[in-house]
């Protein structure tokens, strides 16, 4: 191929141009084909859901990204709870249930390495696992924010400190003053 530095790589490209690497190891197959072997913990902070990628033969690396190539797994909401009446002042704590959600690395100090290294150590690792590691998804219950304090690829918790819906809000049909808000899955906000 004229490169004069051996090897392969296939980028996500993140946030400021941010490159991430999808394969742990990509095999020569032929001058038409290579074989990426996914890396198992993948960094999608600040990554769309369809990245734009960029592959490296050797020295040479892709000016202009390829879209559309990829797709990172969306995550899918199955359950939330307390899903029936909640007080909208208050301490309220939620549990999220779900798919995919991607695990949190909730303090800046921790590194995908130290993040990665924990998820192995913990038996998670399964056959052809891999783990996408993200920050922490932003929650809001009507329009309270919910600080996440915990999240796994199907479990979230939060905790709302403020009122869920805005004191000067009409009371709803069939409500009485002061009554709890009625919590549905369409006030849930939840961007991962």
């Amino acid at each position: 191929l004229g490169a004069s530095v051996q090897g392969y790589q296939l980028y996500i490209v993140g946030e400021s141009g941010r490159l991430e690497p999808v394969c742990e190891e990509i095999q020569w197959r032929s001058t038409t084909k290579l074989s990426c072997f996914i890396n198992r913990c993948l960094d999608a902070r600040g990554l769309a859901r369809e990245p734009p990628v960029k592959l490296r033969l050797g020295d040479l690396l892709m000016e202009v990204p390829l879209e559309k190539r990829i797709s990172l797994p969306k995550p899918a909401l199955t359950s939330i709870s307390p899903l029936k009446e909640v007080n909208d002042v208050g301490t309220t704590t939620f549990l999220i249930l779900g798919e995919r959600f991607g695990l949190a690395i909730l303090n800046d100090a921790e590194t995908l390495e130290t993040a990665c290294a924990a998820w192995k150590a913990d038996g998670a690792l399964g056959n052809d696992a891999v783990q996408m590691f993200t920050k922490a998804a932003t929650v809001t219950i009507g329009s309270a924010v919910c600080n996440v304090t915990f999240q796994n690829n199907s479990h979230l918790n939060c905790t709302t400190t403020t009122a869920l819906r805005p004191s000067r809000m009409d009371i709803q049909s069939g409500e009485l003053l002061a009554k709890p808000l009625k919590v549905a899955p369409a006030a849930l906000k939840m961007v991962l």
